[in-house]
């Protein structure tokens, strides 16, 4: 039997959503991290980060912009609080 380029891995999952609760920008740098290693599959990213390819064309049109701090689809930007007066 031949086999095509297609081979099965056991592959872990990052939990996109879980990291982008804790920093958004770093969640965002992961998938472009990931997909310069990946040569650019979009599909790829999206299964391994568990979100849709959307979100991924999404994230690298903000890296084009220079803004990966932020998205604007109902998302509310992690907030940073400070205590005052220690």
């Amino acid at each position: 039997m031949m086999t095509g380029h297609r081979t099965t891995w056991k592959t872990g999952k990052i939990n996109y959503k879980v990291l982008r609760k804790i920093n958004p920008e770093a969640a965002r740098l992961a998938v472009i991290e990931y997909l310069s290693t990946n040569k650019g599959n979009i599909s790829e990213a999206a299964r391994i980060f568990g979100i849709q390819r959307t979100v991924v064309y999404d994230i690298l049109k903000k890296e084009e912009e220079g803004d990966l701090e932020t998205l604007h689809h109902g998302i509310i930007p992690a907030v940073t609080f400070t205590a005052h007066g220690t």
